[in-house]
């Protein structure tokens, strides 16, 4: 280990290896080539936006994981906002979690309390109020039909809130990670080797083992019509589980891929994943097959992917937790 580490190392005034790099991966040619990309650097360096959200109007939402901050990147204007939250005390762990915006536009997302719990929050842009649940705790929140927020994250339940009344309603079996929720109300997650949820009317949990052994369903994204779209990190595939059949369908990607997360389908019908370790954006036509392969600019590393939905054309938005950046990815082909 120490005669590679050698290899690589550029301190006491090295400036290149002794070695030529290969790269390992081709470029991008044909549709990958076509894209333009944006990128805004956030005010602040030191910001860590593992989750974010877009709302109605196509700004941005971000969580910063080490500060007590929501912010927000107006896309149109080019401007940042950040809202400072309530501080925890000197020496325990501050920062906001997974975010998502409800319908009247409002922003939820957990927030690091005193002690290290992070308790659902919501943030009302118009009178910057801040509201925290008690009785919460988890990472990952979820939006789901009849003005009900859930929580998932924590030991081994799904937590419902009531979004008007911000009180817990009721707590159901599941194993934490981040959860979706069908148009039935029933919250899913994807954890290592499947599929998981819980049938609210039914009283029981569900459990669906993916096609491919050990491909590790990650994160992901609900739809219209109750399918959930994840990133199969150590299968390098695309996932899909139809909650109404139970069944799935994967899309292999190249190899070493570990895709994140995987998008909503955008408006022409194509699924989005991140790169984990390549620096890529891939884009998948579910009817096709077809896989389109974007090199990022600089050092990627996103955990969700949503989209503006206020332009004519497709524009994906995503935060960078690496660089403490925003993207904003057009694909013209």
């Amino acid at each position: 280990m120490g005669q590679y580490l050698e290899t690589v190392n550029l301190s006491d005034g090295k400036t290149t290896w002794s070695y030529e790099p290969k790269a390992t991966l081709p470029r991008p040619t044909g549709k990958g080539t076509r894209v333009i990309i944006t990128q805004w650097d956030q005010p602040r360096k030191g910001t860590v936006s593992h989750d974010m959200a877009v709302d109605s109007k196509g700004n941005l939402w971000y969580g910063d994981e080490s500060h007590q901050f929501i912010g927000v990147l107006n896309t149109k204007t080019n401007t940042f906002t950040d809202y400072p939250l309530p501080p925890v005390p000197a020496g325990h762990l501050s920062g906001t979690r997974d975010v998502q915006v409800d319908n009247d536009g409002n922003v939820w997302f957990p927030m690091r309390v005193a002690g290290g719990a992070s308790r659902l929050t919501k943030f009302e842009p118009k009178t910057q109020k801040v509201t925290i649940v008690e009785n919460t705790t988890g990472q990952f929140i979820g939006l789901g039909p009849n003005n009900k927020m859930w929580m998932g994250g924590a030991g081994n339940a799904f937590t419902r809130v009531d979004i008007k009344t911000a009180k817990v309603e009721a707590e159901f079996e599941g194993r934490g990670y981040q959860v979706v929720v069908s148009s039935k109300g029933n919250p899913y997650i994807g954890g290592g080797a499947g599929v998981v949820g819980y049938d609210v009317v039914g009283g029981k949990p569900l459990s669906f083992p993916l096609p491919t052994k050990r491909g590790f369903a990650r994160r992901g994204k609900m739809d219209a019509q109750d399918r959930f779209w994840f990133g199969e990190y150590y299968g390098d595939k695309i996932g899909m589980f139809d909650t109404k059949t139970g069944t799935f369908k994967e899309w292999p990607l190249r190899k070493y891929s570990t895709p994140y997360a995987a998008s909503l389908p955008d408006k022409d019908g194509f699924v989005w994943a991140p790169s984990n370790m390549s620096d890529r954006l891939f884009r998948l036509n579910p009817n096709t097959g077809e896989i389109v392969e974007y090199l990022m600019p600089t050092e990627l590393d996103t955990k969700e992917i949503e989209f503006d939905p206020t332009g004519d054309g497709v524009a994906a938005l995503m935060t960078n937790m690496r660089s403490a950046r925003v993207l904003r990815v057009e694909p013209l082909d």
